[in-house]
């Protein structure tokens, strides 16, 4: 029983999530009383050799992979701006937390809400 609820636990409890089909993209997110931020680490050009080690193949460009950031205010509030490499960006409020469309078409990003008070 436990196991069946821990997904929902653990979504409840996030504060970033990336929703990507190709996977291969990191998130650390970060959280202060005025905004709230995410480094993503794009990984599509690692590869694991045979010692287990990831090597990168592909330095830049790296192919572009799309996604979306979801970034929760754990007080509840709206945005009042949303950027991605500090430039202006589209979001949508879903739920309690909101949805940033993205490309990653570089090897980092950062994404920042800033929130209403």
């Amino acid at each position: 029983m436990l196991a069946e609820r821990a997904p929902d636990r653990i979504a409840e409890d996030m504060t970033g999530q990336v929703i990507s089909e190709a996977g291969s993209i990191e998130i650390a997110a970060h959280a202060n009383k005025k905004a709230s931020g995410a480094f993503l680490i794009n990984h599509v050009g690692e590869q694991l050799t045979d010692r287990a080690e990831s090597w990168d193949w592909t330095f830049t460009p790296v192919p572009p992979i799309r996604a979306a950031v979801r970034i929760r205010d754990r007080e509840g509030r709206m945005p009042g701006s949303v950027s991605v490499a500090h430039r202006p960006t589209e979001w949508k409020a879903r739920h309690s937390f909101v949805e940033v469309p993205l490309t990653m078409d570089t090897l980092w990003k950062v994404l920042q809400v800033n929130w209403q008070r």
